[in-house]
C-alpha cells in the first residue's frame, strides 16, 4: 500500500449535531460561513475515539456511524457524493480521503441515519449525538477557478 502526501492548506472541522431520534436526515451547520464558496479537497470522518465533540456533545457510536450515509453537493445542485456510507471513509483510519475537487454548497449537504430511531440520545448536557467531519479546502478564486456545469473544478 502507498502512502500519498498531498499538501494540506486549509481545513474545517464541522459538528453535525444529532438532537432528534425522530429525524433521518442531519444537515452540516448553517452557521459554517468558513465553507461557503470553497472548493472541497479532501474529508475525514472522525470516531467516537474523540470522546466528545468539540461543542460536548457524545459522539455517534462506531456502529451507527458505519450505517450512516454522507450526501455532498456542488453549488449547481448537483449531489456528487449521494448516500456514501461512513464506514468507506473510515477504512483508512481517519487517514484524509482525498476527493475530485468541487465548489461544494455545505447548506445542501447532509449525513443520514436509517436507523436513527433506534438511538437513545444522550441527555447531556449538551444533548444528543454528534459527528465530527473534518473538510480540506481552499477558497474559490472567480478569477483563476473555472467549474463544470456539475460543479467541478476544471484543471488546466
Amino acid at each position: 500500500m502507498t502512502h500519498i502526501k498531498q499538501k494540506v492548506g486549509r481545513c474545517e472541522t464541522i459538528e453535525v449535531s444529532i438532537l432528534n431520534a425522530n429525524s433521518t436526515t442531519f444537515k452540516f451547520s448553517d452557521n459554517e460561513s468558513t465553507l461557503q464558496d470553497v472548493i472541497l479537497e479532501g474529508i475525514i470522518v472522525h470516531t467516537d475515539a474523540l470522546g466528545f465533540s468539540k461543542n460536548g456533545r457524545t459522539m455517534l457510536p462506531l456502529a451507527n456511524l458505519k450505517k450512516s450515509l454522507l450526501t455532498l453537493s456542488t453549488n449547481k445542485q448537483v449531489l456528487v457524493i449521494k448516500d456514501l456510507p461512513l464506514e468507506t471513509l473510515l477504512i483508512n483510519d481517519n487517514a484524509i480521503t482525498w476527493l475530485k475537487p468541487f465548489k461544494i454548497d455545505i447548506a445542501k449537504s447532509q449525513v443520514t441515519i436509517p436507523d436513527a430511531s433506534a438511538l437513545a440520545l444522550p441527555a447531556g448536557p449538551p444533548a444528543g449525538y454528534a459527528i465530527m467531519i473534518t473538510m480540506f479546502y481552499r477558497p474559490f478564486d472567480a478569477a483563476k477557478d473555472r467549474v463544470d456545469g456539475d460543479g467541478y473544478v476544471i484543471e488546466n
